[in-house]
């Protein structure tokens, strides 16, 4: 097993049995794209950091992405973050994972980093909002920039992989997650919102959840 699929097993249950199946060059493609998307979630998830520290690095993270900014500053500006967390050494390794990324086709690349962009500006705004949701359409919103976007990306890179497949663009992919339980009859929507407080990852209105 090469580095990147043990990086990937680090710091995934369930992602990693899957991303190992895929064709060579899919694998490839999408375990980097993981390993990316989990410096974000990295940061957005540690439990230790403030919101503002948080939107900060996420702020700093889209510029590396996009050529602005030095991955350096990432590492160092984690620098203090547990080294034994296995979610912090991804980010300590960004440097690292950008060069896998930039062996890729470029189109690839231009792919990955878009929607890799994407969903952490996504996190940093929601970093800055707070973790209280309103009502079920700011809980779309959350939902479509923490992992509905990733869907984008999935697709994309499938795409590319078999071009008889439509891209982000050509097919309907946003899906709010209300509508998900209609496809999943044993669990309420409610039950989901429950669950999603429960584990601190969302403060909804009391009133909104209870007739949910």
């Amino acid at each position: 097993m090469n580095q990147r699929d043990t990086m990937v097993r680090d710091v995934s249950r369930t992602f990693a049995l899957s991303i190992e199946v895929l064709p060579p060059s899919l694998r490839e493609s999408v375990g980097i794209a993981y390993l990316l998307l989990r410096i974000s979630d990295g940061i957005e998830d540690h439990d230790e950091m403030s919101a503002e520290r948080k939107a900060a690095l996420l702020d700093l993270w889209a510029n590396i992405l996009i050529g602005k900014a030095d991955p350096a500053l990432l590492i160092s500006e984690t620098a203090d973050l547990d080294s034994d967390d296995p979610e912090v050494t991804i980010i300590h390794q960004t440097q690292l994972i950008l060069d896998w990324l930039h062996a890729l086709p470029e189109e690839m690349q231009e792919t990955i980093v878009h929607h890799v962009y994407d969903t952490t500006c996504g996190m940093a705004r929601w970093q800055r909002h707070g973790p209280y949701v309103k009502d079920e359409e700011e809980l779309d919103d959350y939902m479509h920039e923490v992992a509905g976007r990733v869907g984008y990306l999935v697709t994309d890179l499938f795409a590319m992989y078999s071009r008889k497949l439509p891209t982000s663009t050509t097919c309907s992919c946003r899906c709010p997650v209300s509508a998900v339980w209609h496809y999943r009859p044993s669990t309420s929507f409610a039950g989901y919102v429950r669950i999603m407080t429960v584990i601190g990852c969302l403060f909804p209105n009391p009133t909104w959840s209870k007739s949910a």
